[in-house]
């Protein structure tokens, strides 16, 4: 089965909306459709199915890319109070390491995960950079970018506001 994008939520046109993609690691060819309900069950039916989100979804467009990882499930990595006791690595889409330590961001790259998700965002999302440069959406910038009030973005990078890290759900 080759990779493939799916919009599962269509709003509007990709420049005109906020775009959102979701990216699986770690699934493989006869992995997909429980990756697919996945999406379907926490995305679509979860954050898009209750509240603000149920009420404002006309203003999303969602793409689910399915990614072909080569062994299910994801890296791993374990730490104790700082120390790296083990490392778990998996042949996936992405090369996405979970950690599960809030020091260490929860999730850390591989050494080509950047190059990796920009090219599936360049394959398989319309208009995916939009956030970044479009000067009649500065709000997607603005989300984009956004931080703590304290300087830190989250999970342990204080100060550091250039860093900009997707926020990615562990699924397994």
């Amino acid at each position: 089965m080759p990779d493939s994008m799916t919009q599962v939520l269509s709003s509007g046109p990709p420049g005109t909306k906020v775009n959102i993609a979701v990216l699986g690691d770690g699934f493989t060819a006869a992995d997909q459709a429980t990756y697919d309900a996945k999406v379907q069950s926490l995305l679509l039916d979860g954050v898009f199915g209750n509240d603000y989100y149920y009420e404002d979804k006309q203003g999303f467009n969602i793409y689910r890319v399915n990614l072909m990882s080569n062994h299910s499930g994801v890296s791993q990595r374990k730490y104790d109070n700082g120390t790296l006791l083990s490392t778990t690595l998996y042949d996936t889409a992405l090369g996405i390491i979970f950690n599960g330590s809030w020091s260490h961001c929860w999730l850390e790259w591989g050494a080509n995960s950047s190059t990796l998700i920009n090219n599936a965002l360049n394959t398989w999302v319309p208009d995916h950079q939009a956030g970044a440069d479009h000067p009649q959406r500065p709000e997607l910038r603005r989300m984009r970018r956004r931080r703590l009030r304290n300087g830190t973005d989250g999970c342990g990078l204080a100060g550091d506001r250039t860093r900009v890290r997707p926020r990615i759900r562990r699924f397994r």
